[in-house]
């Protein structure tokens, strides 16, 4: 009885080493019909292609699960299945360590039932598998601010929220939480490490802060500096931009991305993001 079992795992296995463009290739492989016919489907609509999607789900036949419900969606677009294909398909993605793909797949589900705290549940699981651990805190929050209990009315129809999904959510905040905490804590090393002008150990920290969230702004602001100050310019503009990647409305990543630009003798860039950082500026002015 074992055979079967270590077998099965086995064959996760090799699939965990696959490339994503590899699994992708291999999604798009699948004969979607007989796949279906084989999960039970008798007809190729969109409710029974999605059954047999979830049908393969069970018996961890993932790849098979994700063809399935992405056909699903080729054949509605726009209807009531609509989040939930997404949401399913979001979790697919995740077991295929595909991290990217979850988390786009939830976004749609996100946007196609913006009420729906599954959406954001889906969403925060992805982004933790992707280290983005301040994002998916965000996610969080947003799901459990949503009316408990609650009867929506959708782009999808007619849904529900989850009291189950909510207790989820918080479990994963749970999770997030400890990661949060150190990573505050290794930024509070490097910016005494800033203070003391000890440039090295300072971007020790902040890199390790990186490494267990790689969502957080401020990291890369400060790293900038730390790279700038220790004469790194090709390290202290690559983290300048990823700053600004990740927060293109905050000030100060434009004033980084400036200062290493003008120490790279690039005036003119560096004028554009000093432009920027000053537009930002005002209109956070306005807006307060």
């Amino acid at each position: 009885s074992e055979g079967p079992k270590l077998l099965a795992a086995g064959k996760r296995e090799g699939d965990a080493a696959l490339t994503p463009a590899a699994k992708m290739q291999r999604i798009s492989d699948i004969d979607v019909r007989a796949t279906a016919a084989r999960y039970g489907a008798s007809e190729m609509t969109p409710e029974t292609v999605k059954d047999a999607g979830t049908a393969a789900y069970k018996k961890a036949e993932y790849f098979d699960a994700v063809a399935l419900w992405s056909h699903a969606v080729k054949l509605a677009p726009k209807s009531t299945l609509t989040h939930l294909l997404h949401s399913n398909l979001s979790q697919g993605y995740l077991l295929l360590s595909m991290h990217s793909k979850a988390l786009a797949e939830a976004q749609k589900c996100v946007t196609a039932a913006p009420e729906w705290d599954k959406g954001y549940l889906r969403k925060a699981g992805a982004l933790h598998a992707l280290k983005h651990i301040s994002r998916a805190m965000v996610a969080c929050n947003k799901g459990l601010s949503l009316p408990a209990q609650a009867r929506i009315r959708t782009s999808s129809g007619i849904i529900a929220t989850d009291n189950a999904c909510r207790v989820l959510l918080e479990e994963k905040l749970q999770e997030l939480r400890p990661l949060a905490a150190k990573v505050e804590e290794l930024k509070e090393a490097g910016n005494a490490a800033v203070q003391e002008e000890k440039w090295a150990q300072a971007i020790a920290s902040y890199t390790s802060g990186i490494n267990v969230d790689a969502s957080n702004h401020l990291l890369f602001s400060n790293r900038s500096l730390c790279h700038l100050k220790n004469k790194n310019l090709v390290g202290a503009l690559a983290d300048a931009d990823t700053c600004i990647e990740l927060e293109p409305t905050w000030p100060k990543g434009f004033l980084r991305r400036a200062a290493a630009l003008e120490a790279r003798g690039q005036k003119i860039e560096a004028a554009q993001a000093e432009e920027t950082a000053e537009q930002l500026l005002e209109q956070q002015k306005r807006k307060y």
